[in-house]
């Protein structure tokens, strides 16, 4: 389990950007659940695209018409 903090955000309308997390008790065959926090303008979507040993990859998304204008926050835990 953990919490990642990105910078903040200035994704436009509808875009998406994606990331790797590295962490050594994720296994191929691991569950990833994720929540957000992101108290800014616009709304947060998060999903795990792919998992593989040590690592798993996040995309997040401005699902919203405007433009974000904070930081999120990814709570992850591993199962």
């Amino acid at each position: 389990a953990g919490v990642i903090t990105t910078t903040s955000s200035t994704k436009g309308a509808n875009a998406e950007l994606e990331f790797t997390v590295n962490n050594s008790f994720v296994k191929s065959d691991s569950v990833i659940q994720l929540t957000g926090l992101y108290n800014g303008d616009g709304f947060v979507s998060l999903n795990v695209k792919s998992v593989a040993d040590g690592s798993f990859i996040v995309v997040y998304a401005n699902s919203s018409g405007t433009t974000l204008n904070s930081t999120i926050g990814v709570h992850f835990i591993v199962l």
